[in-house]
């Protein structure tokens, strides 16, 4: 294994030589051969992707949408999520990571969904608050 430093690029060439250490070795050769044939039968073009967007994608956005959710219900906040990083890797990959861009299209829909539900809640406190100001009388 190999140590990580605070200095990042250092960790980074720490990371390439061990790789390539273990690939000089032949540590990687069943994990090529599983890649190999996973890729052969495996079709990510863009036809494929869009298919399986159509077959796929309410659970990845679904996913993505309850765990919003749930990071609202136990921390009272919410991840942020590289949308238009995702959206690049998308267009080069021929939608190899269309799976993350549905998972995080769910999860910005419930943060909003969430956070507008917020923003009504406290208007209604104010304006009630306001009501109730405003019976009252004052000498």
């Amino acid at each position: 294994m190999f140590n990580f430093e605070k200095n990042k690029m250092v960790n980074l060439k720490q990371l390439h030589d061990y790789v390539k250490e273990n690939y000089e070795a032949g540590n990687y050769k069943e994990a090529e051969k599983a890649y190999k044939k996973w890729r052969d039968t495996t079709d990510y073009t863009y036809n494929a992707a869009k298919t399986a967007v159509k077959k796929s994608s309410l659970s990845d956005y679904q996913m993505g949408y309850e765990q919003a959710k749930k990071d609202y219900a136990e921390s009272h906040s919410f991840k942020a999520f590289p949308k238009k990083g995702v959206n690049l890797v998308n267009r080069v990959t021929q939608n190899k990571a269309i799976e993350i861009e549905r998972y995080i299209d769910g999860y910005n829909d419930a943060k909003t969904k969430i956070l507008q539900a917020k923003k009504k809640s406290i208007k209604e406190i104010i304006n009630y608050v306001w009501l109730i100001i405003s019976q009252c009388k004052f000498r």
